[in-house]
């Protein structure tokens, strides 16, 4: 279940990779397709319409 704290992306993400170097190159490469977006220093937030109830309703 995703929780609404925007910040759980990059926890979600993290726990899918081994290293923080890893866990950067998916966070960049997710903002750069304009999944995830930068919302101040730190947070992100998913820009698609309606992604985390589809994200929810899969997992």
């Amino acid at each position: 279940m995703l929780r609404p704290n925007s910040s759980d992306i990059c926890a979600c993400v993290s726990h899918t990779v081994s290293s923080s170097t890893q866990t950067a190159q998916y966070r960049r490469r997710l903002i750069d397709a304009g999944i995830i977006g930068e919302k101040r220093r730190g947070v992100v937030a998913f820009e698609l319409p309606y992604f985390r109830a589809y994200l929810e309703h899969r997992l």
